[in-house]
């Protein structure tokens, strides 16, 4: 059905609205695309980039499945339709663990890889997926976080089946391999779901922070993206494969959203929560304090462009924080 009428597959879910197998159906039709690189779903996604809105995705009728999961949110989160999404990068990730050097995303960008090649790994489409469906349950104030937490365990797993093993690859170039590449653009999506607070409005209550503290609001989206973002750097900064170079990519991202937040005047809430969240780690694990240590390494490498481009008085809040 994916592969030869593939929105028949969108109109069974339509109608059998009030069948107990409608959710089955779903995750089933959802899990078929992203694994058939030629389905409709990529070709969605590849014609939905249009970001005139700011940080939102305009998503037009002209593509029938994204339209349908995400004009309404609601329709998405009642299908549960991260859990096939997510499920499968997780699956197709695991399946390449089993031998590094023929794993596609180990091998050095070529040609036009970022703009067309890109588009037939699942691990992209999967990610941008998320991208579309989280910041349209920002925007349409939903109290959920459409389990957005996804994206670290996807971090965690490129972590593990990052290898510089290309005879091209070199740990110096902004991105080495494939999975460089990757890595950036899922970093991207997280910072601009908080970001994009800067377009709702501030006491729309999917964005209205109870806490500076690591703790979870699964109601508030900016707070669980925060959250995500960090843990994912976590598996970065301890990933043994990874060069120093897309490690300081990773940190910097997040140091600038500090500033940027902590800039605006209005986020400061938001800004704490970052850096706090960031310094923390995760007490539980036996190498939280070499964590730290590289997030601190991370900083000074960067402190004297941070002095030319930031407020002093925020440069020394998170060396404060740092213990510098």
């Amino acid at each position: 059905m994916v592969r030869t009428r593939p929105y028949l597959g969108l109109a069974i879910i339509q109608t059998a609205k009030r069948s107990f197998e409608r959710f089955d159906f779903a995750e089933l039709y959802l899990k078929e695309l992203l694994r058939e690189p030629q389905s409709i779903l990529y070709t969605e996604l590849q014609n939905n980039q249009d970001l005139s809105r700011g940080h939102r995705y305009v998503i037009s009728e002209s593509n029938p499945v994204l339209h349908y999961l995400f004009n309404d949110v609601e329709v998405a989160e009642g299908l549960r339709a991260y859990k096939p999404v997510g499920d499968f990068i997780k699956f197709h990730l695991d399946e390449l663990a089993r031998d590094h050097e023929k794993d596609p995303y180990n091998q050095v960008m070529m040609g036009d890889y970022q703009e067309i090649g890109v588009w037939d790994s699942p691990v992209y489409a999967g990610a941008r997926f998320f991208d579309i469906m989280v910041k349209e349950a920002l925007f349409q104030g939903m109290q959920w976080h459409m389990w957005l937490y996804y994206m670290p365990r996807v971090v965690e797993r490129i972590c593990k089946n990052y290898r510089l093993c290309d005879p091209m690859a070199d740990e110096n170039d902004e991105f080495p391999i494939k999975y460089s590449f990757l890595l950036y653009e899922i970093f991207s999506y997280m910072r601009d779901w908080v970001r994009a607070i800067e377009d709702v409005p501030s006491n729309q209550p999917n964005v209205v922070l109870k806490s500076s503290s690591p703790e979870l609001e699964n109601g508030n989206i900016p707070k669980s993206s925060i959250l995500a973002l960090c843990e994912s750097a976590y598996f970065v900064l301890m990933a043994e494969d990874i060069g120093e170079r897309m490690k300081s990519t990773v940190v910097d991202m997040i140091f600038e959203l500090y500033f940027e937040l902590r800039s605006s005047g209005k986020y400061d809430g938001y800004a704490s929560a970052l850096l706090n969240t960031l310094i923390k780690g995760k007490d539980y694990r036996h190498d939280n304090d070499l964590y730290r240590e590289a997030v601190a390494l991370m900083f000074k490498k960067e402190e004297m462009e941070y002095h030319i481009t930031h407020p002093a008085a925020h440069v020394m809040e998170v060396k404060t924080a740092l213990h510098l």
